[in-house]
């Protein structure tokens, strides 16, 4: 299980915002995806709480590897410095 926060400044909301609906479509679709939500918190707008599990731990590798290979992880994400990224594994 990964729970985390994505924190994005103002000036990149639109482009996340567009881009991440693609990506938790793609992650939902994963070979071992047992849950993937992401959504906007209440208090702070420019917030998306994240919540993954996955079947196991080889499933969970596999989805950080497709990240990293991805649009999203190895695109827009890399190239947006200001997007804070807070995770935790358990």
């Amino acid at each position: 299980m990964l729970t985390g926060r994505i924190i994005v400044p103002d000036g990149d909301f639109d482009g996340v915002v567009d881009a991440l609906s693609t990506h938790i479509d793609l992650s939902r679709q994963e070979k071992g995806c047992l849950k993937f939500e992401v959504t906007q918190s209440a208090e702070h707008n420019n917030t998306f709480i994240v919540y993954e599990i996955f079947a196991d731990k080889a499933a969970f590798q596999r989805r950080q590897e497709c990240v990293r290979d991805s649009a999203w992880g190895g695109g827009y994400q890399r190239t947006q410095s200001g997007i804070t990224r807070w995770e935790k594994e358990s």
